[in-house]
């Protein structure tokens, strides 16, 4: 007698030789088990002939380590990444990536400011994403554009703009004027929407068909996701009280506004930059650099008005078509011989003689900074904890001042750390560049006397 009862859950099955009450889903579910472990292969093969293939993502995850400081968290996602791996495998080839919530946070120095950053998992995604693209996005970009480009920074922005004042004064004897323009919140006042119609074109054309559809559809996830409506808050928001509503992604639009410091946030704001430096070459003004949002130029004295009466309203309405806004605040317009702040320095010309001094409110900052470390460095308890920390932020700060004249600024630093209590952790190079820890405090030293005490003790408690 074989009684059988099944609904949409169980499926019960009566054993009438032994009397026994069997569930059949257990029996269908150990078949099933077997059919998915003899076909393990079968689900390698099909990772590996994926669009995007699992050893391609695991690449992009290691170059995405690459980019992240030396600390904790960087152990961390290195050993919990590539669990995640096949599970982001199938999400980006199905095309059901979601990106996870972001974190939100506010810094107070230079300047309060709000960071949204993106989860640990979402990073590979963009890097796979931006470095996939790059290359191609490279050569619509303007050539005198120097943010966030390989080989390109602040630095080599300073040189090329002193090249320009040179050719553009006839080596000094032709007045010229410097400008320089900022965009208000430029990364808040970015439009989502029309970021993928300048990529678009760009991406169709250099790619075959399947990838420029995967590539524009993880575009689009990218950038209009709506990273304000996802925020895990890791601090009250009490703290970024004072933030102004235009700096705030919560009380803007929808679609506006990216993520400041992300990869494609980056390349967003390089490529819509370039549509204003294209007004400035069609109207002749070649000779400027560009920076984040960021823009200095020169002119001769008699191009002046023309410049202040076309070129000016032009860049204003194309900034208003987009929703941007110039910072009328940062606008200024004045003669070389004044000088002109770039990018963490101060440009003076005299003639054809060039001064390239730091800014004060560069020198201002590190002087903070150099008093809160002396202050803090008074317990040698902490100063162990946090050397590594002081180290990297005076060399940070020696690596701006060594490309400008400031010899005497470098040896006033290396005076104010041999008096202070760093002297006995932190030595300096006789050119006051750079400054390193002494060998005694490096941790290749902490733990090799860390082993020598260990054996030590292992041997004394050793009976001879």
């Amino acid at each position: 007698m074989l009684a059988f009862q099944s609904n949409s859950n169980n499926a019960w099955i009566f054993n009438g030789t032994n009397g026994n009450l069997n569930n059949g889903n257990n029996r269908i579910n150990a078949y099933a088990a077997r059919l998915f472990r003899a076909s393990a292969s079968e689900v390698m093969d099909v990772f590996m002939r994926a669009l995007i293939p699992l050893p391609i993502i695991y690449r992009w995850f290691r170059k995405t380590i690459a980019r992240k400081r030396r600390k904790c968290s960087m152990v961390e996602y290195n050993r919990q990444g590539p669990r995640h791996l096949r599970e982001m495998c199938l999400r980006l080839n199905g095309r059901y990536y979601i990106p996870s919530d972001y974190t939100w946070f506010p810094i107070f120095y230079p300047k309060l400011r709000e960071v949204i950053a993106p989860d640990a998992d979402d990073r590979t995604p963009q890097t796979l994403w931006c470095e996939t693209v790059r290359p191609y996005v490279e050569k619509h970009l303007d050539p005198n554009s120097y943010s966030c480009r390989v080989g390109r920074g602040a630095l080599r922005a300073v040189d090329q703009f002193i090249e320009y004042y040179l050719e553009e004064s006839e080596g000094g004897t032709v007045p010229c004027d410097f400008i320089s323009i900022d965009q208000k919140s430029f990364f808040l006042h970015l439009d989502r929407r029309m970021l993928m119609k300048l990529y678009e074109p760009i991406i169709r054309d250099n790619f075959e068909p399947q990838m420029a559809d995967f590539l524009i559809w993880l575009g689009n996830i990218l950038y209009l996701s709506c990273p304000a409506e996802h925020l895990n808050r890791i601090c009250p928001v009490s703290e970024a009280a004072d933030l102004p509503d235009y700096k705030r992604m919560e009380k803007l639009p929808w679609w506006q506004g990216v993520a400041i410091g992300n990869l494609p946030s980056q390349m967003a704001g390089n490529i819509v930059s370039t549509l204003y430096l294209n007004i400035l070459r069609y109207y002749g003004f070649t000779r400027f650099v560009h920076y984040s949002d960021d823009i200095r130029t020169v002119i001769r004295h008699d191009r002046l008005q023309q410049f202040l009466r076309i070129v000016m309203p032009t860049l204003r309405r194309e900034e208003s078509r987009h929703n941007m806004e110039m910072n009328e605040g940062k606008f200024y317009c004045q003669p070389s011989y004044y000088g002109i702040k770039m990018f963490g320095y101060f440009l003076k010309t005299k003639g054809s003689e060039i001064i390239l001094v730091p800014d004060r409110r560069i020198i201002r900052n590190f002087s903070s900074k150099l008093s809160y470390y002396e202050f803090r460095g008074k317990s040698k308890r902490w100063r162990l904890w946090n050397k590594e920390h002081f180290r990297d932020c005076v060399n940070s700060y020696l690596g701006i001042f060594r490309h400008c004249q400031s010899e005497d600024l470098r040896a006033e630093i290396a005076a104010r750390i041999q008096h202070g209590p760093w002297n006995d952790m932190i030595r300096l190079k006789p050119d006051n560049t750079a400054c390193a820890i002494r060998k005694a405090y490096t941790r290749k030293e902490y733990y090799r006397r860390h082993n020598r005490e260990l054996r030590r003790y292992i041997n004394q408690q050793i009976p001879s």
